[in-house]
């Protein structure tokens, strides 16, 4: 689905995962289930394009699922949360997740990945990443700096048109909802979240 001429939300995945043409870079932002990740290779193979970067909001497996297929396919560079890169590597998991996350874990396999970058090390003009702890222990917004576009992974999601964060799968919401009030004070004109129609301000 376009959603300007240079976002488009790759059809059918779990989690939405969106693809952003940016100066001469191609970026994909998050990486949806494992199912998923054929689904977003076959995007990239339609286009006739590769992904240069991958930009993974947090680590839950609906968000990085695909992201082992997708870096054996292309070899981008991937960009991860920099306190949630051990459990994206597999060397540790995450203990503050909430019981229906650990569940979901256990029956939702992921590829782990050592070859990811912390997202503090993230240089690319025109896109901020910012620090959007409460879903997850360190989850990540990036911002289209220019058009005030927010990519906001599950801190902010979508449900009936309106900003929402799922209780059910947020450890922390004192931090989520305070989070999801700095991502709006922002004052965004449209905000991409991890699940949902885009948010329109």
């Amino acid at each position: 689905m376009k959603i300007n001429d240079n976002i488009e939300l790759i059809d059918n995945t779990m989690a939405n995962a969106y693809y952003l043409k940016l100066n001469d870079l191609n970026i994909l932002v998050d990486a949806g289930t494992k199912g998923s990740g054929k689904k977003i290779i076959k995007f990239f193979e339609n286009e006739k394009i590769k992904p240069d970067v991958v930009l993974i909001t947090h680590y839950h497996p609906d968000h990085t699922g695909g992201l082992k297929e997708i870096y054996d396919k292309y070899k981008p560079k991937i960009y991860v949360p920099n306190g949630e890169m051990d459990a994206i590597k597999g060397t540790k998991k995450i203990k503050d997740a909430s019981a229906l996350s650990k569940f979901v874990s256990s029956i939702m396999r992921v590829e782990k990945i050592d070859n990811v970058i912390s997202v503090i090390n993230l240089v690319i003009p025109d896109i901020e990443h910012y620090n959007t702890p409460g879903h997850t222990v360190d989850s990540n917004s990036y911002i289209l700096k220019k058009e005030n576009i927010i990519f906001s992974g599950d801190a902010i999601i979508s449900k009936n048109g309106k900003p929402y964060i799922n209780k059910l799968f947020s450890w922390n919401m004192d931090l989520a909802n305070d989070s999801m009030k700095r991502l709006l004070n922002l004052k965004p004109k449209l905000i991409l979240p991890g699940h949902g129609e885009p948010l329109k301000f």
